[in-house]
């Protein structure tokens, strides 16, 4: 479910970039945008039930899983100090974490 997610921000993450690239918006921003929001959900969603769920099953590093499970309250609360795109920040960390204790 959460890969689905991922998958499909990252779509919506390079339509939103290539309407604006392209000066082609003609609408089709709009469009671009009201579809992401489901896939923006599901990311937060999905990641915030893996995030817990690694965090019970006692995934290590901790501090990782704790990241990924922090994508709600992040999706609160980073918007009100930074800018919106700064919702992934805790899952870019929690990732980064994760893939430097697998060597």
């Amino acid at each position: 479910m959460v890969l689905f997610g991922y998958c499909g921000a990252c779509l919506s993450v390079l339509g939103e970039y290539w309407t604006q690239w392209t000066d082609e918006s003609n609408g089709l921003l709009d469009l671009v945008f009201l579809v992401s929001i489901p896939f923006v959900l599901l990311t937060m969603l999905g990641s915030t039930v893996l995030g817990v769920t690694l965090l019970v099953k006692g995934y290590r590093p901790r501090l990782a899983s704790g990241l990924v499970a922090c994508a709600v309250p992040g999706l609160v609360v980073l918007p009100e100090f930074l800018s919106l795109g700064s919702i992934v920040l805790p899952l870019a960390f929690g990732w980064a974490i994760a893939a430097r204790h697998l060597r």
